[in-house]
């Protein structure tokens, strides 16, 4: 018989080649083996930012407990905690206090980040950004933050942190009012309300949410003021999990191909030998007359190889449809792949009655997290040549 060892060698993370090889006993064309590679992408955090048209909050002024007074704070900064049963999600992790700074950003969990130029990477923790300057100018003046929480008519039991400041540190008083609204029954949402806003410069501000390494979801402001107020939605929610094909190719005839992985994520591989094709010598044909009429002799894949017609049996219609195709040079293309454990499980256990009957040949099989394989191919056995050779 014909084996065929697959290997998939994965390499660690920052290499980017997965390899797939196959080899053959015997001499056999390796052309054609069909594979497809999925690799398992997990669940991703994703946000969406959208203007926010209807159901605005009206405006409340201040809140009812002050959590920061200094005037014209340049750098300064507060933690806010959130009241009991309200918390902000961000993909699949809870936060219920964060670290609001004068750059118009709240980071979560609380960090100590005082750059006035802000990115999706500055601060490096999840962010909420607010009009937090983006790539350079000045920053911002924080002189007071409030909070409270209370119902709304629209979005339900809220709790409202009120930022006010300059939109320049060398600014004094207060020409910037923020509202945040943190959803109680939709921890996924914030609503950012802009009540009075004077921009910096021209699209360096940033509204928006990061993961402390890229933007989940954000936009730059052009207006220069906001004197009624302008309203965006911020959410997030996190993907499913999920198989996602890396393609599929098929071998060469040296019996190589290569997938890139370089996340070295977990994979399943799909082998296809449905379209292989094995042609019948005179070893073949002679190998199985003599197991036929020798059937104590019989080992490992025998059982697998010398059953043509389904009947459990190596008897005189498996020789006369091996003589066919040896006679006709018609091709073989019954093919079967079996696992490395199921090879060995096989082979343990050959001489059990029927135990060649445990794993039914199939063609088409898909194996997750599995390196090595076995292609057996009927009439192709796991000798050619016997000490005694029949005639026909």
């Amino acid at each position: 018989m014909i084996k065929y060892l697959i290997y998939i060698l994965l390499f660690p993370v920052g290499l980017i080649a997965q390899n797939i090889s196959f080899a053959t006993v015997g001499v056999q064309d390796l052309s054609g083996i069909e594979v497809e590679v999925e690799h398992m992408l997990p669940g991703a955090t994703t946000g969406t930012i959208s203007s926010l048209t209807s159901g605005v909050p009206a405006d409340r002024g201040r809140g009812t407990s002050t959590v920061f007074s200094t005037n014209n704070s340049d750098q300064g900064s507060v933690i806010v905690n959130f009241p009991a049963g309200y918390k902000f999600t961000i993909g699949s992790t809870d936060y219920t206090s964060g670290k609001l700074h004068a750059n118009a950003w709240m980071a979560f969990p609380t960090t100590n980040y005082n750059s006035y130029a802000s990115s999706a990477t500055a601060p490096n923790v999840p962010t909420l950004h607010f009009t937090s300057v983006n790539n350079g100018y000045t920053d911002n003046n924080m002189s007071h933050v409030s909070t409270e929480t209370y119902n709304d008519a629209s979005l339900g039991d809220v709790f409202r942190i009120r930022y006010e400041g300059s939109f320049r540190y060398s600014t004094a008083g207060i020409n910037t009012k923020i509202d945040l609204y943190f959803v109680k029954n939709n921890p996924k949402d914030v609503i950012v309300v802009l009540r009075v806003f004077v921009a910096d410069g021209s699209n360096i501000e940033q509204i928006g949410l990061s993961n402390g390494s890229a933007w989940l979801a954000s936009n730059m402001i052009s207006n220069t003021t906001y004197s009624n107020g302008r309203a965006f939605k911020i959410s997030t929610a996190v993907s499913t999990a999920g198989y996602t094909s890396a393609g599929i190719q098929t071998t060469t005839s040296s019996g190589t191909l290569s997938f890139s992985n370089p996340n070295n994520y977990s994979y399943r591989v799909k082998v296809d030998v449905s379209k292989m094709q094995s042609y019948i010598g005179v070893n073949e044909m002679n190998y199985l007359m003599y197991m036929r009429m020798f059937p104590n002799e019989m080992r490992s894949w025998d059982f697998h190889t010398c059953e043509f017609n389904g009947d459990m049996i190596v008897g005189y219609e498996d020789v006369k449809e091996i003589w066919r195709h040896y006679d006709s040079g018609d091709p073989i293309t019954e093919n079967a792949v079996y696992s490395q454990s199921e090879k060995d499980d096989i082979e343990v256990n050959a001489l059990t009655f029927k135990y060649h009957e445990k794993y039914p040949r199939s063609a088409i099989r898909t194996f997750e997290d599995l390196n090595r394989f076995y292609i057996v191919s009927l009439g192709k056995h796991r000798q050619t040549t016997n000490a005694k050779e029949i005639t026909q």
